[in-house]
């Protein structure tokens, strides 16, 4: 049967190594294995992962830096707005500010 070779072949063995994305295979290394490679593996996933967690953490700040800016505005837009418009303006300043942004479902849940 041609049918099963192709199935052996996309089947996922520990040998077939190659396959496998370069985190996987340096992943892999076992906590009791003292080899050099064991250590090497771990230290590759060690750089790995802080390479992913510097990457995530700088796209975090630059988030929180835009919000920041974009609220700075939005309070100088409603101190203009609270000197020269009604009360209803300034209202509708911050509606439009508040309402417009995306809150998380997670902020909707209890405690």
């Amino acid at each position: 049967m041609s049918g099963s070779k192709e199935l052996d072949s996309l089947d996922c063995s520990e040998n077939d190594d190659d396959s496998l994305s370069s985190y996987t295979i340096y992943s892999s290394a076992a906590s009791d294995d003292d080899s050099p490679e064991a250590d090497e593996k771990r230290r590759i996933r060690q750089e790995l992962d802080d390479a992913a967690f510097a990457e995530l953490a700088e796209e975090r700040a630059k988030e929180r830096k835009e919000r920041h800016k974009e609220l700075l505005s939005v309070i100088e837009e409603w101190l203009c707005a609270f000197g020269t418009h009604s009360p209803k303006a300034r209202v509708e300043v911050l509606e439009e500010y508040f309402y417009d942004q995306d809150i998380p479902w997670s902020f909707w849940q209890p405690a």
